[in-house]
């Protein structure tokens, strides 16, 4: 006989799996809520990080801005560091206050100079220069990303003596610059004392036409500005285009121009004046640290002997037709106001110039003799050269150069041109420039604007909170 037994399962089996689900469902739960936690711990610290790094990048960006902005001014000479804040607030005041990156905001002037926050597609930064007790500046900019805030810092320094003076090459000017015919500008010694440089903003910086020849380099401040060869020109003791072309120079950084001080030469033309009742046809007419009056207007027909300082007012126009004997110097009004048709310097004679040093030593020539590197300071003037010359001992400066016929010489110094007025050499023009006195250092009349430079191995960090 068969049996059959019910065969059933055990209750006590049937509990534990449910027991067992239950608490790997809470394992799962709890390791699932610590992923969570960890993830939205990690995406924190990374979004803190990038925030971070946004707020320093922000500070870093605004750092490298304010350094273009300050290294573009031009302060007064007379910037010193007791009255460095002001002048600094007040040049970055006229160059960024109105304009788009400060949108309708404005630096502040008071103890620093202070720079309102600038937007950025994500954050801001904003800036501050401050003086310590030492006289020493510090530009700290702070950069600012969702709350997150970073600062870093560089010290700044001022200096007189920018390396790249105008001084420093044989013609500079603001204008454009044409040579042509056969003229040469030579260096005396150094070929690269001949070097041209223009920071016009026109299409053509320098044309260089005919058999002209340039013992230097050529160089244009405008990026996009040309600069033109015609004819059979030698720039830099060659003919060869190759050879030219890595002597022509493009976008190079503009040249710092020296501030032209004419007071300081008035105070020393205390010989007597020339106006519309001084003879100036005598023959062999000799005249001691003179003032030429404002419209007066000039002609010296005959050979002159000019000693010492002569000072000319503005308006006034000047004509030289004979021989000129220079034992001194030339200085002027400035004659921006009254437009270069009425303020004129015309040599169309020979031109003789001594200098300073060959002034005698008496007490009427003393401070005179101490004034030594100009020829001719003339701001706001045009100045010709139609005549010959041996030695110009100094330098020559106006608003507006011409050399032209069969005029020409040594300059002991650089020919700077203080406008945008083209400076123009042609017919048989040789000019040889001399500056063995120094490259880059001021004649007398000349002040360098005060430029502003990081200090070398000044950067810092400043934690941020």
């Amino acid at each position: 006989m068969i049996r059959y037994r019910n065969i059933s399962t055990n209750p006590r089996r049937r509990g534990m799996a449910y027991i067992l689900a239950v608490a790997m469902l809470c394992v799962l739960a709890a390791l699932a809520v610590a992923y969570a936690a960890t993830t939205g711990t990690n995406l924190r610290t990374g979004r803190n990080m990038s925030e971070v790094q946004a707020a320093r990048m922000n500070a870093e960006g605004g750092l490298s801005y304010m350094l273009r902005q300050l290294r573009a001014l031009q302060l007064d000479p007379n910037t010193t560091a007791a009255n460095a804040i002001t002048n600094l607030g007040a040049s970055l005041s006229t160059a960024m206050n109105g304009t788009a990156n400060l949108g309708g905001q404005a630096i502040g002037v008071g103890t620093s100079v202070t720079m309102p926050p600038i937007n950025l597609d994500y954050g801001s930064f904003d800036a501050a220069i401050t003086k310590d007790g030492n006289g020493n500046l510090f530009l700290a900019v702070n950069g600012h990303a969702n709350g997150i805030n970073r600062t870093v810092q560089v010290g700044l320094s001022l200096t007189s003596n920018p390396p790249n003076s105008a001084f420093n090459y044989g013609i500079a000017s603001r204008g454009s610059i044409s040579v042509g015919g056969n003229s040469q500008i030579l260096g005396k010694s150094v070929a690269s004392d001949a070097s041209v440089i223009s920071t016009t903003a026109g299409a053509t910086a320098i044309t260089v036409a005919g058999s002209a020849v340039i013992g230097g380099d050529l160089s244009s401040v405008g990026p996009t500005s040309t600069v033109v060869l015609s004819g059979n020109p030698t720039i830099a003791g060659s003919q060869d285009p190759q050879v030219i072309a890595q002597h022509v120079h493009f976008g190079v950084d503009p040249p710092i121009f020296p501030v032209v001080a004419p007071t300081v030469f008035k105070p020393l033309a205390t010989g007597g004046v020339i106006d519309s009742h001084t003879n100036t046809r005598q023959k062999d007419a000799v005249f001691n640290n003179v003032v030429i009056k404002a419209n007066t207007n000039p002609t010296f027909s005959s050979d002159v002997t000019l000693n010492g300082v002569v000072y000319i007012e503005a308006p006034n126009c000047v004509t030289f037709t004979s021989k000129v004997t220079l034992n001194g110097l030339v200085a002027t009004d400035n004659g921006a106001n009254s437009g270069l048709s009425n303020c004129r310097i015309s040599f169309q004679g020979q031109v003789e110039s001594f200098g300073v040093d060959a002034l005698p030593n008496t007490s009427q020539f003393a401070a005179v003799k101490q004034l030594t590197g100009t020829f001719i300071a003339a701001p706001g003037f045009d100045v010709s050269f139609a005549g010959q010359f041996t030695t110009i001992n100094g330098t020559v400066a106006a608003d507006k150069l011409t050399f032209s016929g069969q005029s020409g010489g040594t300059i002991k110094g650089s020919v700077l041109g203080l406008s945008d007025a083209a400076c123009s050499i042609e017919g048989t023009v040789d000019i040889y420039i001399d500056r063995e006195t120094g490259s880059g250092t001021p004649d007398a009349g000349f002040k360098m604007p005060v430029v502003v430079n990081a200090v070398q191995g000044s950067f810092q960090d400043v934690t941020g909170s």
